[in-house]
């Protein structure tokens, strides 16, 4: 009887200690262009999920997705990148009026026991956001889903 409460209480430690690494990341970018299109992101603590969107003249519209699953080692670098980055410190908003909007990009982060993130960037780019897309980046094999540096 003590060997499965030992195996029950080892157990939910583990399951305690990995729901204490939890993170939800979701990146989307508008792209105005003719015809308008948009690449979202989505990492969780098992994977990460691209979607790309397109507009196809003069109807319907396109959609491609990739996905591909995180190891325990790919979920702990994340989380040690954004306490380095600092995320905490963007502003909601950042906007640079250069006529006709032409990317909107949008980030929200999600870390159990942290307060949430959210920023809207408008036609500008800012380090912390460059970094994290680079980073996310990095995580995605098939080039075609790679964001690099858009604005």
């Amino acid at each position: 009887m003590k060997p499965i409460l030992l195996i029950l209480a080892c157990t939910f430690f583990l399951v305690a200690c990995s729901n204490n690494k939890a993170v939800h990341i979701q990146i989307e970018h508008k792209l105005k262009s003719n015809p308008p299109s948009s690449i979202s992101y989505e990492v969780t603590n098992k994977e990460i999920l691209v979607k790309l969107h397109q507009k196809k003249l003069p109807f319907g519209k396109k959609e491609t997705s990739y996905s591909k699953s995180l190891n325990a080692k790919q979920i702990d670098d994340l989380i040690k990148f954004l306490e380095v980055q600092k995320l905490d410190t963007l502003k909601a908003n950042y906007k640079e009026n250069v006529g006709e909007d032409l990317i909107t990009s949008s980030i929200q982060i999600n870390q159990k026991g942290k307060p949430t993130i959210k920023c809207l960037l408008e036609n500008t780019s800012v380090t912390a956001a460059d970094n994290l897309y680079n980073y996310i980046d990095n995580l995605i094999d098939n080039s075609q889903f790679k964001l690099g540096k858009i604005n």
